[in-house]
């Protein structure tokens, strides 16, 4: 089976009362876990430009490899990946 160098997860949204309760982190995880169990290298996230806080996270969490950029809506989208552990 052939895979992709990465995969992408886009459009991570949660209700504000929801906000800093772990939920978003947690899903991350498992999605990375998932993804590197089915053998793929790296996981990669889209945040809006605009979104800083949510770039400080995703660096954090280890997102801090850019790998591209895209214009979806006349908005300007950025690409971060992190490297799984298989």
């Amino acid at each position: 089976m052939f895979l992709p160098e990465y995969c992408e997860v886009n459009a991570l949204r949660i209700n504000k009362k929801y906000e800093g309760k772990g939920h978003i982190s947690k899903l991350v995880k498992l999605m990375e876990q998932y993804a590197a169990n089915i053998g793929y290298k790296s996981l990669a996230i889209g945040v809006e430009a605009k979104e800083v806080r949510n770039i400080a996270i995703y660096l954090h969490w280890g997102y801090n490899n850019f790998i591209k950029h895209e214009i979806e809506d006349n908005v300007l989208i950025l690409y971060y990946s992190k490297s799984l552990n298989n």
